[in-house]
């Protein structure tokens, strides 16, 4: 069995499936974001005013409509405030004295009532959703109360008045009916951050199998070699062979090196809050570098005589080809180390991460 059998192809294959699963993801993300635009096209060239919309007898959820008026329009309540800004409610009158009601941004309620203002009359376009608030349409009916002081209006009579819908205002355009789609739009927006999760590390990793077989063909088999070697030993915890000259990792794609080559081998453990999170095995190599080799998750690092008993096997392996190289850690030896490595006093090696 060969070495790019075991880990290069397996793990291409795997690299290539995600990114083949990702590419879909993303091709259907664009079929949805094609869709949505010709649905929203499709309703820019069907809208119609709001009034013929409620007088049609049929559900005026979801349809772009539009309102003609000449009359300021009224405000008779506020949103709670949003990072962009803050919605305001307000009262719209038709070309046949009919009442809407309208949502919109502030500065858009002020855009319009100053087009009214110099043109004397306004198209407000929007997209029509149900208006059925308690506290809203307590706030409507107390305005309306106020304007008509007269005419003894209820909450019995607000559904003759204002109906149950509302405009939310927005612009005449593709884009702007496409994102009022909250759920289309919502939908699409999650799963192109899915396919992009998928893609990205899927494209990258498979590159990076495809650099060790056409790039380090001369490497493999080498490490083949090694790897079949009697006296090399699988450490499963660190996902690690401990061959005769070098050590071939596999914890963050393929890494290896020569035993020669290394001043340090040591255990760092990783905590967050106080709480032991894992553990690594890093080295430090005779061009001043370091290097984690291996890393051990939450799982694994609770059974610590597991871990130790491996980082032992590879000590003993390094020891064997390396007796000067320090094992274990120590703040002052690794300072020295590193100081000495870099004033060249250790013969330069290349990193050998794949």
């Amino acid at each position: 069995m060969q070495f790019t059998d075991i880990h290069a192809v397996r793990s291409r294959s795997s690299s290539l499936g995600a990114a083949v699963i990702g590419c879909v993801i993303l091709a259907l993300v664009m079929i949805g974001v094609v869709y949505g635009l010709a649905s929203a096209s499709t309703k820019i060239k069907n809208a119609d005013s709001f009034y013929n919309i409620e007088g049609a007898y049929e559900n005026p959820a979801n349809k772009a409509a539009y309102i003609d008026t000449e009359y300021y329009i009224e405000t008779f309540a506020y949103e709670k405030e949003r990072y962009t800004g803050k919605y305001i409610y307000a009262f719209a009158i038709d070309e046949h004295d009919c009442f809407y009601v309208i949502k919109a941004r502030e500065s858009a309620i002020n855009k319009l009532n100053d087009e009214i203002e110099a043109n004397g009359s306004v198209r407000i376009y929007g997209y029509t959703h149900e208006f059925s608030d308690h506290e809203l349409r307590g706030y409507a009916l107390e305005v309306l109360q106020e304007l008509f002081p007269d005419e003894g209006i209820t909450d019995a009579d607000l559904d003759d008045i204002i109906g149950t819908y509302e405009l939310k205002v927005t612009k005449h355009s593709l884009l702007s009916v496409f994102f009022e789609d909250s759920f289309l739009f919502g939908g699409l927006f999650l799963i192109l951050m899915l396919g992009i999760l998928i893609t990205i590390p899927a494209v990258s990793g498979y590159s990076k199998f495809i650099k060790i077989e056409h790039q380090f063909s001369d490497i493999i088999p080498m490490l083949e070699n090694e790897m079949h070697t009697e006296g090399a030993v699988w450490l499963p915890e660190l996902k690690m062979y401990a061959c005769e000259n070098y050590y071939v990792g596999f914890h963050n794609g393929i890494d290896y090196g020569k035993y020669t080559d290394l001043l340090m081998i040591y255990k760092t453990i990783h905590r967050t809050n106080f709480i032991k999170t894992g553990e690594s095995i890093n080295v430090l190599l005779k061009n001043g570098g370091t290097r984690q080799i291996a890393n051990a998750s939450t799982k694994v690092s609770l059974k610590g005589s597991k871990v130790d008993n491996e980082m032992s096997v590879l000590a003993a392996k390094a020891r064997e080809k390396n007796p000067d190289i320090f094992l274990g850690y120590d703040a002052q030896v690794l300072a020295d180390l590193t100081r000495r490595a870099k004033n060249g006093e250790f013969k330069e090696h290349t990193d050998n991460t794949l």
